[in-house]
Order: structure tokens, then sequence, then C-alpha cells
């Protein structure tokens, strides 16, 4: 076997007219040119250590953690799509889907082809109107379970989460976080919100907030559309909110930013210069800096800066490490709340 030996000329190896992530080769080889790009693959910043602009919200004691479902899925309980799904399973149980229907639909929540909100707008009406109330009642309860296949114990967890904030409010309607709390402090009926809506009402650091209901009341839990439009259409809701990012620095974990609704107030205490800071911690890939990119401009313009930490197949764990890290620092600092 015989190898032929080519001269090539290096003619330039950086040029800014091209893509600036990547090193630019043009090589030439007797009469042509070859352009190699060689990527640079920028890394997701990552630093486990607390931010300072979080740690000098919880010495002022102001500190509010938003807890969103991506929490309790460190112990399995169901997320938009495991919902959507059980929505649709329960259709076919109860006959109002034939099998055929299930298996397109279940096939269209698991490629994407369908927002789960969607589906599970359509398909609580179908429940609704055929009244199988109860048949709801046994997706939402069972969504809440806890698999005992993941191993992060749920007491281990959500202590770690109540030391880490001086106020909470939830999206999620489980009751895992509410004994840290109380019976008597937990405030998730529509009305109550509405009567904290007020301006210069001041609102309990000893309550958990769930702002979308609770399985406590099937009633009072915002899951589709129409709930969605009815709870954050209320003047006095909006207020609530408002009051909530005025009065507090804002920690998002396990919550998307996805709602227009709430980020359209988080953009109006913007633009009236309250001085609050609000942080979204999310866990990306190492490799995804475009990701973290894109998201840092999409939140800065709802005056919420992105806390990235690294994650894999075990991005819930990675969470959990994260929050205790925190936790750490804070004793250190002597700012645990006793």
């Amino acid at each position: 076997m015989q190898c032929k030996s080519i001269c090539l000329e290096l003619i330039e190896e950086k040029s800014s007219q091209f893509r600036r992530d990547a090193i630019h080769y043009f090589i030439k080889d007797n009469s042509r040119l070859y352009h190699i790009m060689v990527f640079q693959l920028k890394p997701v910043p990552h630093n486990i250590a607390i931010p300072q602009a979080i740690l000098d919200a919880k010495e002022k004691g102001n500190l509010a953690v938003f807890i969103g479902a991506g929490f309790p899925r460190l112990f399995g309980c169901w997320g938009w799509d495991q919902l959507a799904i059980g929505f649709v399973e329960k259709c076919r149980e109860v006959g109002i889907l034939i099998a055929r229907e299930r298996t397109n639909i279940v096939n269209k929540i698991i490629d994407r082809s369908e927002n789960p909100t969607d589906i599970i707008s359509v398909y609580f009406k179908e429940l609704i109107s055929n009244t199988f109330t109860a048949a709801i009642e046994d997706v939402l309860r069972e969504s809440c379970h806890v698999d005992p296949a993941f191993t992060v114990d749920l007491h281990d967890a959500y202590s770690e989460l109540r030391r880490l904030g001086d106020f909470y409010v939830t999206t999620n309607y489980d009751q895992h976080f509410d004994g840290f709390f109380g019976d008597e402090n937990i405030v998730y009926k529509p009305d109550e919100f509405y009567n904290l809506g007020g301006s210069g009402r001041k609102l309990s650091k000893n309550k958990l907030y769930h702002i979308h209901g609770s399985i406590i009341d099937i009633k009072s839990i915002v899951l589709t559309h129409d709930h969605y439009r009815e709870r954050y259409s209320t003047t006095q809701y909006q207020a609530f909110l408002r009051n909530v990012f005025c009065e507090y620095n804002v920690l998002f974990i396990g919550y998307g930013l996805k709602d227009p609704d709430l980020t359209n107030i988080l953009r109006e205490v913007k633009k009236q210069g309250i001085g609050t800071s609000h942080f979204l911690l999310r866990r990306y890939y190492v490799d995804r800096y475009d990701d973290y990119s894109f998201d840092e401009k999409k939140f800065n313009d709802c005056d919420v800066a992105v806390v990235s930490y690294l994650g894999d197949e075990n991005e819930f764990k990675e969470l959990l490490n994260v929050i205790k890290s925190w936790n750490g620092e804070i004793r250190a600092k002597g700012l645990e709340i006793k």
C-alpha cells in the first residue's frame, strides 16, 4: 500500500467574517482551497456556590422560593407529560376513547407534537361532561404518588428546601410540603388569594401558598386553559403575585417560567424599578451553551437571572445537591431558619 504525500499550505487560521465560535483554517492544495472549521464548544457556566445576590437576599430575610412541578419529580411524581397521558388512559378506561385513539394521542404526547396542557384541557372537559368527576380525582391523586424506585428521600429533600427560603409559593397541588407548615398555614382557595391582593397587604412567612390550588379540594386546582384564564384574569390574584415579586427576591426552582401571565407581571414589576431581583435555577447539559445563552437573553426581559447547574440522567439528584450545598453556605453565615 502506497501513501501519497500532499503538501498543504496554511493560508489563514482565523477569519472574523465567519462563525465566531469556531477556528477557521483555509488550506491550499495546489489549485484547491479548503475551508475547515474547528468548533469550540463553550461550556455552560456552573458554580455550585450560592450566588452572592441570593445570599444577600437571605441575609435580609426576603428570599422567596417559588416551587414548580420539577421538584416533586425528585420522588417520581408526574410531570405534565405524564399527567396528560394519565388523563388519556383514564378516558380509555371509562370508554370515552377507543384503543386506537388512545394510542394515537399518547404517541403525540411522547413525540411532543401536542402540548400536554392542550391534551389535559380537552380530556378534563370530556370527563366532566360525562360526569366522571371521581375519575379526575383518581388521576390527580395518582400523579402525586411517590415512586419507591426513586431513591431521593422526600422528607430530606423538603427539609432542605424549607431551610433555603423565607417565603414559599408553589404551583404544585400535592401535599408533600404541607407538613412543614401545618394545616392552618396552607393557602389554596382562590378567594384567599383575592383577599391578599390589596395594596399594602403583608404576606405571611409562615404560610405555604398553593397558587394553583391543592388536592385538598379538586375544584381549586388549575389544570386547563380555562382554569388559567379564570385565575389569572382576576385583578386581585394578579395583585397578590405582584406583591410577592415586589416584596421578595424570588428563586424559581423546578419551574419553567413558561406562563405568559406570570412573566408579564414580572415585566411590569421590572418597569416599576422596585429593586428586587429574581433567579431561575435550571439544569443544562455541559455542551448546550446555546440553550443557556438563549435563556439568559429571554429571561433578562423579566429581570430574572439564570443560575445554571449541570445534570444528566441524575438531573433531579443534582438539583438536591445544589440546594444542600447552598444551605451549607447559609449555615456557615448563620442565616439558616431556626
